[in-house]
């Protein structure tokens, strides 16, 4: 549903508010494929967030990728704003900042929704009624990733089979 702020495509929000998280984690794994083999061999260090200067947004990167904007698409003009090694705090710092924007664009969304706005919606669907629901499912979402907790990892087991003390 088209609005004056940005384009929402409700059907992907709907399926499931774990696309944010699919997102943020496939900014570190995001073209793979086109890594040479021994780029391939060697995991990234560094998650990186880059800024445009075109569209103010923020995207994040790992030192493998060329950063280009995923808003704009612009390849030029991204500046490097923050470079951490990647850890799983790092991973879910990066998640709940995400999530927060989100929740806020779409709260943005709905509050300067106009009747145009509104006519971009099914006829017989109330378009208040559809971005408040949205509205609680991404509250709900966000929510649920400020909970997250990181577990410690495991032990793993040394080669004669007992574990390490």
């Amino acid at each position: 549903m088209p609005t004056s702020t940005f384009d929402i495509d409700e059907k992907t929000l709907e399926v499931g508010m774990g696309m944010m998280a699919y997102a943020a984690v496939s900014q570190l794994t995001a073209q793979r494929s086109n890594y040479s083999r021994t780029m391939k061999k060697k995991k990234p260090r560094f998650m990186m967030i880059y800024r445009c200067a075109s569209c103010g947004m923020d995207s994040g990167f790992t030192e493998k990728e060329k950063p280009v904007c995923r808003y704009c698409d612009v390849k030029k003009d991204m500046t490097l704003i923050s470079k951490k090694e990647i850890t799983p705090e790092v991973m879910a710092e990066r998640l709940k900042e995400l999530s927060d924007r989100m929740f806020s664009n779409l709260r943005s969304a709905f509050e300067s929704m106009t009747e145009e706005d509104k006519v971009a919606f099914p006829e017989d669907e109330d378009p208040e009624k559809m971005m408040l629901t949205l509205l609680a499912k991404a509250k709900k979402f966000k929510e649920d990733v400020e909970k997250l907790e990181l577990k410690q990892p495991k032990r793993r087991r040394a080669k004669g089979g007992t574990a390490p003390r």
